[in-house]
This record gives structure tokens, C-alpha cells and sequence, in this order.
């Protein structure tokens, strides 16, 4: 290791809190898709950019 000249304690770190930050993030994925699924839009996409463009 020495001859390689490795940091192995800033190695971890960043590897640690690399870690936590993607499990914090995967933890906020339930109330990410609670919230979209309030956010669907009911009805046919397609009819409704059509309509959005013909209005301006």
C-alpha cells in the first residue's frame, strides 16, 4: 500500500458517503411515487397537447 500511495482513509470516506447519500436517496423513493401518482393527468395526453397548441 505504501508503495502505491494510496489514501485508504479518504478512499473510505468518500466511498461511506457515497453510500449513504444513494440509501438516503433509494429511502426517498416511496414518498417520491406517492406524490407522483397524485400528479397523473386523467385523459389522453395526445388530445390534450393538440388542444394546448390549437389555443395559441
Amino acid at each position: 500500500m505504501e508503495k502505491a500511495k494510496i489514501n485508504v482513509s479518504t478512499d473510505v470516506r468518500n466511498y461511506l458517503e457515497a453510500k449513504t447519500r444513494s440509501i438516503e436517496l433509494y429511502m426517498l423513493l416511496p414518498e417520491i411515487f406517492k406524490r407522483a401518482k397524485k400528479r397523473k393527468a386523467s385523459g389522453n395526453s395526445t388530445a390534450m397537447i393538440r388542444e394546448d397548441r390549437d389555443s395559441r
